[in-house]
């Protein structure tokens, strides 16, 4: 794992949990703190790499707590080490005040984490589309795969500096029109990895999107369009590139610069001024849960679609204000009465206002 001055060898073949681990023992490895070799990993060095996460642009006890879960695993499966964190009636004890203290110790999240879209971003940025553009049918297509799948940035537009997360990007092979490419009722999308789940995070995932009505917003129908006069008979090919004539993967970078533009310019049909530093791929995935909740979808179906473990984490990290949302509550839980029924209209302060002037 390790060649002998302490330095990552191989890292591109371990997952993103399992190199990040690996980092922290090569910064970690001094007389005072010696870790290396890797397992087994004692509850102390546990957690130590949680604060370590904490201190390494890991926001969010959900998302350390994933990190630390995937270095137990991968002790357990290389050197048969007992979960450390319940291996003695000492270390579960102590783990488990560890866990009530550390959340309170670390806070809400950072400043810097970004926002959610709405759909008014979206519709104010195609409104500068044109058809006559392969980026813009190109970003289209980009932005209502994130929209609808919820998935990571990564695998539409991978980072350029990690080889290893290629192998996350979308590929012609992994997607599928049913019942037929001709007339699609429905896009089937495979994703060969997942980051929410440590003891999984290695295997693949799955989902679906059907049509809508308005072809505008329908991935169906714009990924069969992006298939229809992007592929040229090589099913391993990435879906999105970097230009009609080149085949290399869009990389997140130019995504990211990309949208940010985009928003900058969409902003005045929204009469906001809005900063792009605020927005990201990880916006998209805030927005379609966050939107999916807003219109009525329960929890454990939102967390389906986020491949979360736990209706838990979805609540915690990608979803906002639902209190207004549930006013339209109001028929389920007081239908039960005889007679009762709620009224027509919400009152105006609890109605969703009008998708072009929703904003972050």
């Amino acid at each position: 794992m390790l060649d002998g001055g302490g330095a990552p060898k191989r890292l591109r073949k371990l997952n993103s949990f399992q190199k990040k681990f690996v980092i922290f023992a090569v910064e970690m490895d001094c007389p005072e703190f010696p870790i290396i070799p890797l397992f087994p990993v004692p509850l102390a060095t546990l957690m130590e790499f949680a604060v370590w996460c904490s201190e390494n642009n890991i926001n969010g006890w959900d998302s350390i707590r994933s990190y630390v879960g995937a270095v137990v695993a991968w002790g357990m499966a290389t050197s048969n080490q007992p979960d450390p964190r319940t291996a003695t009636p000492h270390d579960e004890r102590t783990w488990s005040k560890f866990v009530t203290n550390f959340p309170k110790v670390i806070g809400g999240p950072p400043p810097k984490v970004k926002l959610r879209l709405q759909p008014g971003h979206i519709e104010s940025m195609f409104l500068d589309f044109v058809d006559g553009s392969w980026f813009d049918r190109r970003d289209r297509a980009v932005y209502l795969t994130l929209w609808y799948t919820s998935c990571r940035a990564g695998h539409v537009a991978p980072d350029a500096g990690d080889e290893h997360t290629l192998q996350h990007a979308l590929r012609w092979d992994r997607i599928r029109f049913d019942p037929s490419l001709d007339n699609p009722l429905t896009v089937f999308l495979f994703f060969p990895s997942t980051k929410t789940r440590p003891m999984m995070a290695n295997r693949p995932w799955f989902t679906a999107v059907g049509r809508v009505d308005n072809p505008d917003f329908c991935l169906v129908t714009q990924l069969r369009r992006h298939f229809l006069e992007n592929y040229s008979g090589e099913p391993s090919d990435f879906v999105f590139t970097r230009d009609e004539r080149d085949a290399r993967y869009l990389t997140r970078t130019a995504f990211t610069e990309g949208l940010r533009l985009r928003l900058v310019n969409g902003g005045r049909h929204l009469g906001l001024d809005i900063d792009p530093r605020a927005w990201s791929g990880i916006s998209f995935r805030k927005g379609s849960l966050q939107t999916a909740a807003d219109n009525g979808t329960p929890g454990y179906a939102l967390a389906d679609m986020a491949d979360h473990t736990t209706v838990d984490m979805t609540r915690r990290n990608y979803l906002g204000d639902t209190v207004s949302g549930r006013a339209a509550r109001t028929a389920a839980i007081g239908g039960g009465f005889l007679g009762v029924r709620p009224l027509d209209a919400a009152p105006a302060s609890l109605a969703e206002p009008p998708a072009s002037q929703r904003h972050g």
